[in-house]
C-alpha cells in the first residue's frame, strides 16, 4: 500500500463517506490503497495523515542560554564542558551536544606554560619597557636557542580521523627519542640561521662564545656599516649568555653598552623569536610527523626555515611595539599572544 504521501482532498472526502457507511479504518485503507496508519491518524487527529519532521538538528539552547554559556567559558577557561554548562545554569544536555555548542565559541587548548613572575620581576619588566619605549625594534637582533626532539614537542598528538579507520602507530621513546639544539636570530624581515649546536657540546660561556664566533660573527661581518652602527643584540639571561666571560667577549667584538639590550628576568613572552619557534615546529611536526634520526630532523628544520617568508618574520618583529605597550598597560605582568 502506498504510504508517506499526504492525503488528497478527494481521499479525505472518500474516508468520510466510508466512515458514514460504517466502514472500519482497515477497510478504508484497503479501498483507498493507503497505509492503515495514515488513514487512522487522519480519523483521530483530523490531520493530513503524515508526521511532519523538522529539518536539521533540534535547537537545544536559546540565544539567551548561548550567551550565558559564552560568559561561562570566559569566566572558567580550561574547564570541562560539564562544568561550563553547570556554571551557566544549563543542564540536562548530553556531552556530544555540549561539545558541539562549545566548538562554535572556541577550541580546546592546552594552557601555555610559563615561568612565574614576582613583584620584582614585574618592576624590572616595566622598567625595560620604559627604557626601550622609543627604540626602533627593526634594528634589534632577537636571539634564542630551542630544542627539537625526534618524536615532537608534545607527548601526544590529536587530530581528525575518518570514521572506521584505525589510528596510526606513534613512537613513544624516552626523552622524545633524543633531539637537536638549534640557535637562531631574527631582525627586521630576516632570519639569521638557524644554526645547529654541535652534539654533546655543553653550552657554557666558553662554548657559547665559540659558537657565536663561528656563526654570528660571519653574519655581522657581511652587513653594511649602517646595519652594524644601529644594531642592538638581544639575548636572554641564561648563565652562558649573562656571564662576565661572555659580556667581555661581546665587548671585544664591539657589542656592549647600548648595543647589548638589557633583558628582564622570566620574560620569554617579550621575545618575538618564541613565535618563530612555534611556526617552525608546527610545520616540522605537521600531521604528527616523527623522525628516525637527528640528521633527518635537522634537514627538515632547514627546509622549513627556508620556507618562512620575510613577511612572516617582519610581522613577528613588528609585534614588539604592541607587546611593549601591553606590558606598560598591565604594569609589567604577563601578556598574551
Amino acid at each position: 500500500m502506498a504510504k508517506g504521501k499526504m492525503l488528497t482532498d478527494s481521499e479525505k472526502g472518500e474516508i468520510v463517506k466510508l466512515l458514514a457507511a460504517k466502514k472500519s479504518t482497515l477497510e478504508n485503507s484497503k479501498i483507498l490503497k493507503r497505509d492503515h496508519r495514515t488513514v487512522k491518524r487522519f480519523i483521530i487527529d483530523g490531520k493530513d495523515g503524515r508526521k511532519k519532521h523538522k529539518s536539521g538538528r533540534p535547537k537545544v539552547t536559546s540565544l539567551r542560554d548561548f550567551r550565558k554559556i559564552k560568559r561561562s567559558v570566559l569566566a572558567n577557561p580550561h574547564s570541562t564542558s560539564k562544568a561550563i554548562f553547570n556554571h551557566a545554569g544549563v543542564s540536562d544536555i548530553s556531552k556530544r551536544t555540549r561539545n558541539r555548542i562549545l566548538k562554535q565559541i572556541d577550541d580546546q587548548r592546552t594552557p601555555t606554560k610559563c615561568p612565574p613572575l614576582s613583584d620584582i620581576n614585574c618592576q624590572k619588566r616595566l622598567a625595560w619597557a620604559t627604557k626601550y619605549l622609543k627604540t626602533n625594534f627593526q634594528n634589534v637582533l632577537w636571539t634564542d636557542e630551542a630544542r627539537a626532539t625526534l618524536d615532537g614537542p608534545d607527548g601526544w598528538t590529536k587530530g581528525w580521523l575518518l570514521k572506521g579507520n584505525s589510528p596510526r602507530l606513534q613512537f613513544r621513546r624516552q626523552q622524545g627519542g633524543g633531539g637537536v639544539m638549534i640557535w637562531a636570530g631574527i631582525i627586521g624581515s630576516e632570519i639569521v640561521g638557524p644554526f645547529l649546536v654541535p652534539e654533546g657540546v655543553k653550552m657554557n660561556s666558553v662554548n657559547y662564545c665559540e659558537f657565536l664566533e663561528d656563526n654570528l660573527l660571519p653574519w655581522l661581518n657581511s652587513q653594511n656599516d649602517a646595519v652594524n652602527q644601529n644594531l642592538i643584540i638581544q639575548q636572554d639571561n641564561a648563565p652562558s649568555h649573562a656571564s662576565r666571560f661572555t659580556k667581555a667577549w661581546l665587548s671585544d667584538q664591539g657589542i656592549s653598552g647600548e648595543r647589548l639590550m638589557d633583558w628582564p628576568p622570566q620574560s620569554p613572552d617579550l621575545n618575538p623569536i618564541e613565535n618563530l619557534w612555534s611556526i617552525l615546529k608546527r610545520k616540522v611536526y605537521e600531521n604528527g610527523h616523527q623522525f628516525n634520526s637527528k640528521k633527518d630532523i635537522w634537514e627538515r628544520i632547514k627546509e622549513v626555515s627556508s620556507e618562512i617568508t620575510p613577511q612572516q618574520v617582519h610581522k613577528l618583529t613588528s609585534s614588539v611595539v604592541r607587546r611593549l605597550m601591553d606590558l606598560i598597560k598591565n604594569g609589567g605582568k604577563r601578556i598574551k599572544g
